[in-house]
């Protein structure tokens, strides 16, 4: 499913509308991947390998366009988008593969808005060869606002690995009455 994320909501229009213009886009560019909410709080983006915010130092875009690959050197498979982002609650999934991971293939959120820079990692130490796995996923909570968010992937020289996809979903998070 084609997800889209309209930066100006316009309030007159219909949603029926607004859910077609979204879908046209999508079949128009297929690095457009936007999801339009009509709840406020609600907010998903997905980044997919084309997208030009996504950035590579050690992996190459295969050429379906669908993963960036490992080329078999230490250093960030993925960085980017680099959003500037509200304060609140914010869930990252990484999809792709991991076929061998070496020493662990850590995965980041990072931004040099705040104190720590690397607001949560995880190193993860077991294959992940299903056709697309969902490969790590971290939660965040931000108190401020951010200029420059990133979800980094960093592998070792011997981690076989591939990024097929990347998630942010915004979260709600005021506490549950119980």
């Amino acid at each position: 499913m084609k997800k889209c994320h309209l930066r100006c909501w316009l309030p007159w229009m219909p949603v029926a509308f607004t859910t077609a213009f979204v879908l046209y886009l999508g079949r128009a560019d297929p690095r457009v991947d936007v999801f339009c909410s009509t709840q406020g709080k609600s907010l998903s983006l997905v980044f997919l390998p084309g997208d030009p915010r996504i950035a590579t130092q050690v992996g190459k875009l295969t050429k379906d366009f669908k993963a960036i690959e490992d080329t078999g050197r230490e250093g960030f498979l993925v960085f980017g988008p680099y959003l500037a982002v509200p304060a609140g609650c914010y869930r990252i999934t990484w999809f792709g593969q991991a076929v061998t991971v070496g020493q662990g293939i850590r995965f980041d959120v990072f931004s040099t808005d705040l104190i720590p820079r690397v607001l949560k990692d995880q190193v993860v130490r077991s294959e992940k060869t299903y056709p697309t796995a969902e490969m790590a996923t971290l939660a965040v909570e931000l108190t401020q606002a951010v200029r420059g968010l990133e979800f980094r992937v960093w592998v070792d020289s011997s981690a076989r690995a591939r990024i097929e996809q990347i998630n942010l979903d915004r979260l709600d998070c005021t506490p549950r009455r119980r």
